[in-house]
């Protein structure tokens, strides 16, 4: 159950040279903003992209989440400061657009136990129970920019006493909250761990992460999607090194990530080597090193909706433009799919089916 108690709206006008300070938070006793700002702060807290890291007390940032969080500032204070530090480097940049600034105080009981980017989906339509949900609530502050489209509406008009219509635009169309978004970060008030998504832009000349340095001034740690990613593409390129299949092992090391997830428990990519590779211990020597290289934290945790997109399936396309995508569990289990090598060197793919949909 997610909740927004607070929220304000800040305007980047980068045509005009303008940001226009909000005085006010966003009415939410009516239902648009109030859904809007509910959907879009979801998504920010369950996506799996979300890379994280630790917010320091001594930063700007940390201090001022601390006195707002002791009732020493408002919302509207708090997101003025985050405005400014957010403008100028916006302002010089030469990539930015038109755009908006969310920042939200919000109230979430799923993440009460888990990380950010590991909560399930709820239902922000039933009653919030203040007595019920108190003890298991976490309390949150989401930053997002909100990227400002032009788009087209229809217009009705009068002409000559009878009706007509046209086209016109408007330049203040926000993002859907099904879409993605390039910068927002999500902040934990009770421990000031940090969820993050932040695109490069062109400052100078030169490519930084706007909310990293203007903000958090830190590198966030890698996301679970790259981890999972990552773990995927190393166990495959070491199986064609030493000539096993390389579509069955990343297929086997999605199926390890899913069944983690199910079992709500931590992805491991020391484990996932040594399951994937249990009959060749050289292999799992060569991956545990290899994931040494790439610094990765030593687990992730994901939320099983998640992992299913990231890890249920496996695609492939052969040389001949054939694509085959199928369960990542069905690659341990030579009933539904075999891949051998014949004497040329070719690979071949026997699928066990009984039957075969057209599509």
């Amino acid at each position: 159950m997610l909740k927004v108690d607070h929220a304000v709206l800040h305007v980047f006008d980068l045509d005009t040279g303008s940001c226009i300070l909000s005085e006010h938070e966003l009415d939410l006793s009516e239902r648009q903003p109030r859904s809007y700002v509910q959907r879009m702060m979801r998504k920010a807290t369950n996506s799996p992209d979300n890379n994280t890291a630790k917010l320091d007390t001594a930063s700007n940032l940390g201090s001022e989440l601390l006195r707002y969080a002791q009732g020493l500032q408002t919302l509207v204070d708090l997101s003025q400061d985050i405005a400014r530090e957010l403008w100028e480097p916006l302002r010089m940049s030469e990539e930015a657009t038109p755009c908006d600034l969310l920042v939200a105080d919000f109230t979430d009981t799923e993440t009460a136990h888990a990380t950010l980017g590991t909560k399930i989906d709820v239902d922000d339509d039933v009653p919030w129970d203040d007595e019920k949900e108190e003890d298991r609530s976490r309390r949150f502050l989401g930053i997002m920019l909100l990227p400002r489209k032009r788009a087209f509406v229809h217009q009705l008009m009068d002409r000559d006493g009878v009706s007509a219509s046209g086209l016109s635009t408007n330049d203040s169309a926000l993002p859907n909250p099904t879409q993605k978004l390039s910068h927002y970060m999500v902040v934990d008030m009770d421990n000031l761990e940090v969820g993050i998504v932040d695109e490069k832009i062109q400052l100078a000349g030169n490519p930084c992460y706007l909310l990293s340095q203007a903000l958090l001034r830190c590198t966030p740690a890698p996301s679970p999607r790259k981890v999972v990613d990552t773990v995927v593409r190393i166990a495959g390129d070491i199986a064609e090194q030493y000539g096993e299949p390389a579509a069955l092992v990343m297929a086997d090391a999605k199926d390890y990530v899913t069944h983690r997830a199910q079992q709500d428990s931590a992805i491991t990519p020391q484990e996932l080597g040594e399951q994937v590779f249990a009959d060749k211990p050289e292999l799992a020597s060569r991956f545990a090193a290899a994931v040494q290289e790439e610094a990765l934290p030593e687990e992730v945790h994901l939320r099983a909706s998640a992992a299913n997109r990231l890890a249920k399936s496996h695609r492939i396309r052969t040389d001949t433009g054939i694509d085959i995508t199928f369960p990542s569990a069905y690659a341990s289990d030579q009933h539904y799919i075999e891949f051998a090598q014949d004497r040329e060197g070719g690979i071949q793919i026997t699928i066990h089916a009984a039957h075969i949909e057209n599509r």
